[in-house]
């Protein structure tokens, strides 16, 4: 985990160069964090991608198709099924 100090001041840097969409990995779990997400541990302006899944029983991981001003994040599974599908509007 990164530091609570240091990730308020990124979001604050993140916020303040309008940025609405962050990607990241290595969480071992497969979900967005909106901005106003209970899961939250930091105050931020954007949403959150985390796109890696891995446990004894599923291996899943994250396809993103961006659109125009929207990005269509996929979920997928080790059969490239998808499993769960999520629109983001207006976040590029």
């Amino acid at each position: 985990d990164i530091d609570r100090d240091i990730y308020t001041k990124w979001s604050e840097e993140l916020a303040r160069i309008n940025v609405k969409l962050m990607i990241c990995g290595h969480m071992h779990k497969a979900y967005l964090l909106e901005p106003s997400s209970e899961l939250s541990t930091v105050e931020h302006s954007y949403t959150a991608v985390f796109a890696s899944m891995h446990t004894e029983e599923e291996v899943w991981g994250g396809a993103i198709r961006l659109t125009g001003k929207d990005a269509e994040v996929f979920f997928t599974d080790k059969n490239h099924e998808i499993r769960e599908k999520h629109l983001l509007k207006n976040v590029l």
